[in-house]
């Protein structure tokens, strides 16, 4: 008759119904029960899943599936400092959201810094971007090499990236994944820069544009995303700087 919800205090409902494979008003199947419960799991939002599947009443042919959850943190916030000889101090942090304000959405923030190299990065998905379940998402990021800083050699970097992907699932199991990014690239000599480095700039430029495409097919059959006790994850991926590029 119905599906209810209980326990998920930050989750919007929709989240946890579009994980549902056994539809309300139809046919039940303990196949596809313990297949939502699966997917419940899988999200990686809640400790527990638990069902229940009581009858309706004195009704002999109806009942109701009950999921009770048990919601954990989703958000994870990292830091690091450390000492290198050849870099100097290292500082780094990281803010994590897999379930951000409750939609399920992740979003993920990334900043590391020392005298050689700093870099920023940014990443955003929307899982059910459709409600086929086709996700979207959206990345950036920035770094800069110093290679003097690291007693490499005498010239700087600069690494400005912007992409775009998308997942589209297959069937219950099989997702591919497509993704697109632009990347422009500054090179700066140094005032003590060596005659190979000199070389390089005047015969290949000081700025480079690249456009870099990824095909991915992912199999993920376990039980949960967690500690998981049955199934396995596969994936093969393809990278391919797109002709034209520098």
């Amino acid at each position: 008759r119905r599906i209810n919800f209980a326990g998920n205090t930050k989750t919007r409902d929709e989240v946890l119904r579009r994980e549902m494979r056994q539809m309300e008003g139809g046919w039940i199947s303990t196949k596809a029960v313990e297949r939502s419960r699966v997917r419940l799991r899988r999200l990686g939002f809640f400790d527990e899943v638990n069902v229940e599947t009581p009858a309706v009443g004195d009704s002999g042919d109806q009942v109701d599936i009950n999921f009770t959850v048990t919601e954990r943190p989703t958000g994870n916030l990292a830091a690091g400092a450390g000492f290198s000889q050849e870099q100097g101090l290292l500082l780094s942090t990281s803010l994590t959201q897999d379930n951000f304000l409750g939609t399920g959405h992740r979003v993920n923030a990334a900043f590391n810094t020392s005298s050689a190299n700093r870099a920023f990065n940014f990443r955003y998905v929307n899982p059910y971007f459709t409600d086929d379940g086709v996700s979207l998402g959206l990345n950036a990021g920035l770094k800069k090499t110093n290679a003097s800083e690291a007693n490499v050699s005498d010239y700087t970097m600069e690494r400005l990236f912007a992409g775009v992907e998308t997942g589209v699932p297959i069937n219950e199991f099989d997702t591919i994944d497509f993704a697109a990014q632009l990347e422009q690239v500054d090179f700066t000599p140094g005032t003590s820069a060596s005659s190979e480095i000199i070389a390089f700039r005047d015969l290949n430029g000081s700025q480079f544009n690249n456009l870099l495409l990824t095909v991915e097919w992912d199999r993920d059959t376990r039980n949960s995303r967690f500690f998981a006790t049955r199934g396995s994850l596969s994936r093969i991926s393809t990278d391919l700087g797109v002709p034209g590029s520098d």
